[in-house]
């Protein structure tokens, strides 16, 4: 369990901005693990806190599948992680596909 705190530099529905802060759990399992997070979040167009959440699992620490609600719509997603890295698909609000990139540090 834990609090992550975030700073999105786009947000792709809207290329604002913005701020989260999410609490977390992360059950491991023979095979794979899951993050399970919830939260709020504060996009720089419209100043408005909304609630954010979701799900990542990963069955091998290379490949996750996952849904997030970014306070406006659904956006299920899948990545393929390599060391501080990933690249991945995202069904913006399940209406249009996107390529994400991202790094972790």
């Amino acid at each position: 369990m834990g609090i992550n705190l975030g700073y999105g530099i786009q947000n792709q529905e809207t290329g604002a901005a913005g701020f989260s802060a999410t609490f977390e759990l992360n059950p491991r399992f023979r095979r794979g693990s899951l993050n399970l997070f919830a939260g709020t979040s504060l996009q720089s167009d419209d100043n408005r806190l909304r609630a954010v959440g979701g799900f990542k699992w990963s069955p091998d620490n290379t490949w996750v599948i996952g849904n997030q609600y970014d306070g406006r719509a659904q956006n299920p997603f899948v990545q393929y992680l390599f060391g501080n890295n990933s690249v991945g698909l995202l069904y913006v609000g399940a209406r249009r596909l996107t390529l994400t990139g991202g790094v972790s540090f």
